[in-house]
């Protein structure tokens, strides 16, 4: 059974960087209390091990004590000050993906240029959720997987993408918003990583029997190239190798390896080994 990684794999520079930042907050003040915004990565194991060094993953800013990370995704303005004014909070430190802060600059430019808003991403997912709470009086957000179902009367929009969300989604419900207001500015605000990403699990998908997404199961851009794979062939979605019912490689002449961009490199290392040393009973 031939066994091969898609070209664009693991964790994006802005996870990476966020990484970094954390082990260095851990080693430099081993005294302290550490929190973090929320799960830096979707990975059990890596959260439980940071949890270990006295980390915390919580997204209750009242609880808030030494020092802050605040991760990838990003917060929102008010969220930010929220945790600057707290006095028991001694530093913050911002790992925020610079296209993250992208968008929160353009959302807010563009409000003020008398623009609503239009947010094409997931409601409930901290990285949207930061848009919508910096201009919630000016904006919509659009599900990808609902669609348009009522849209603001206003004659301007600006629309912008969550980061990761699936390009071909985003020009179908780019198509049909720009013929319902006298005046639609779209901003392409999906970071080149994903749509790298998305691209090479395509080509590779075409050439598999099966794909194997590896992942957290509450990973947005995991989801996304699982669904996207499934278009082309058959995917399966895990968080480690040992999850994978042997049973679905029985047959299989070629089984892709794709991750999300907040996967370890050691657990891709970990499936590709075990994919290549099986042997069926």
């Amino acid at each position: 059974m031939e066994v091969e990684i898609a070209k664009d794999i693991g964790f994006c520079f802005g996870v990476r960087k966020a990484i970094e930042s954390l082990e260095k907050v851990v080693d430099e003040y081993s005294e302290e209390e550490i929190y973090v915004t929320g799960e830096l990565i979707h990975n059990k194991d890596a959260i439980k091990k940071y949890e270990e060094s006295n980390v915390k993953f919580s997204q209750n800013i009242d609880e808030y004590n030494g020092i802050v990370v605040i991760r990838a995704h990003g917060i929102s303005d008010e969220e930010r000050e929220k945790i600057k004014s707290n006095p028991n909070v001694k530093k913050i430190i911002d790992t925020t993906c610079p296209y993250v802060l992208r968008v929160h600059y353009l959302t807010k430019k563009m409000v003020k240029e008398g623009y609503h808003i239009i947010i094409i991403g997931e409601k409930d997912h901290p990285e949207t959720r930061g848009y919508y709470l910096n201009v919630k009086d000016n904006s919509t957000v659009i599900e990808p997987s609902v669609g348009i179902k009522e849209l603001p009367k206003v004659k301007k929009v600006a629309v912008f993408a969550q980061t990761t969300m699936n390009y071909e989604k985003f020009k179908e419900i780019v198509k049909e918003l720009v013929t319902e207001f006298d005046e639609t500015r779209i901003f392409m605000t999906i970071c080149t990583p994903v749509i790298n990403r998305q691209k090479s699990v395509v080509e590779l998908s075409k050439e598999c029997d099966l794909m194997v997404v590896l992942g957290g199961y509450n990973s947005s851009n995991t989801k996304k190239l699982r669904d996207l794979c499934a278009k082309y062939t058959k995917a399966v979605h895990v968080e480690r190798i040992s999850q994978l019912n042997p049973e679905i490689l029985k047959g299989k002449r070629k089984v892709g390896i794709a991750a999300g961009t907040s996967t370890p490199d050691w657990i891709i290392q970990e499936a590709y080994e075990f994919l290549k040393n099986y042997a069926p009973s």
